[in-house]
């Protein structure tokens, strides 16, 4: 009996595993078809590109970085070089162990400050309830930038100085040229499509004459900005769910506006895109190229 049932749950987690791959088997299909679909959208092509090149930017940065952190390490170790530069030279015949000391002082103090920043880093995110992981990275990052700039300084008097010797890290300060010269690349391409994306999105916001319906009663020929009827824009961008006070209407001339769905002057627009965080404004003055209004028709 008990062989029985051994070999019956035995079979039991057997189908249930077969079950489970062909379910996920099943959901990655419906997900690679539900992308197809979209990709045949232009907007989605120009959001996924979009995201691609933000991607490789930030790949490049962080290896840039890593090789930027790796030099500045370089430069801490060999702390007795700024001691030597203002040591004089009737000092230089100093026993090897200040040297020692001081290179081992540099190098503990660079470990210390990666340690210390990491530390209060992961504090921050821990105590924080912001969403926003750039808010979290900025702070970092310029802290890494002050450790590998005065890392940077000290390598290059140790090369001043001759303690450091620029064949033995001429690869290392190639492979930091490369990857700075590709995030170049890569920001330059990512502003350049952002641009063409804001451009093709304010180029479906049209004007149109609506009829207002308010508690005061109804408003006719009120000039709105909407996105077109055969705009696909609009399913690609986050808009605020509050009503976006602005001019010189009152809340509940505002609300009613809202209603219609129209696009308030300098109101913030979110691309759904995988980082959330491309903004974009609308102004009308600055963007139609007819010379919009730069405010709605006024209500008197």
């Amino acid at each position: 009996m008990r062989k029985k049932l051994l070999m019956k749950r035995f079979k039991g987690s057997r189908v249930s595993k077969k079950v489970g791959k062909e379910l996920l088997s099943l959901g990655l299909k419906k997900e690679i078809v539900k992308f197809r679909n979209m990709y045949r959208e232009p907007e989605f092509r120009l959001i996924f590109q979009l995201d691609i090149v933000r991607g490789l930017k930030i790949s490049f940065s962080c290896l840039g970085y890593l090789v930027w952190l790796f030099i500045a390490r370089v430069g801490w170790s060999n702390a007795y070089s700024f001691y030597k530069l203002f040591s004089g030279t009737d000092r230089l015949k100093e026993s090897l162990e200040v040297k020692e000391a001081l290179n081992n002082l540099g190098s503990i103090a660079f470990s210390l400050f990666i340690f210390a920043l990491f530390i209060l880093q992961v504090g921050k995110i821990m105590m924080s309830t912001n969403d926003n992981y750039i808010d979290y990275l900025k702070p970092f990052q310029k802290g890494i930038k002050t450790i590998c700039r005065q890392g940077t300084v000290l390598f290059l008097l140790g090369l001043y100085e001759h303690e450091v010797h620029f064949q033995n890290y001429y690869n290392t300060t190639a492979k930091l040229g490369s990857f700075l010269l590709l995030y170049l690349v890569s920001n330059i391409a990512e502003k350049i499509l952002f641009k063409y994306i804001v451009k093709q999105v304010f180029s479906d916001i049209q004007k149109e004459s609506y009829c207002l319906k308010t508690p005061y009663g109804n408003l006719k020929n009120v000039d709105l900005f909407l996105f077109k009827i055969d705009s696909k824009w609009d399913k690609y961008i986050y808009r605020s769910k509050e009503v976006f006070l602005t001019g010189s209407y009152n809340e509940i001339l505002q609300v009613s506006l809202y209603d219609t769905g129209a696009i308030f002057n300098n109101e913030p627009m979110v691309l759904k895109d995988f980082f959330g965080d491309y903004e974009l404004i609308w102004n009308p003055k600055q963007f139609s190229e007819q010379g919009a209004e730069n405010e709605f028709a006024e209500v008197p």
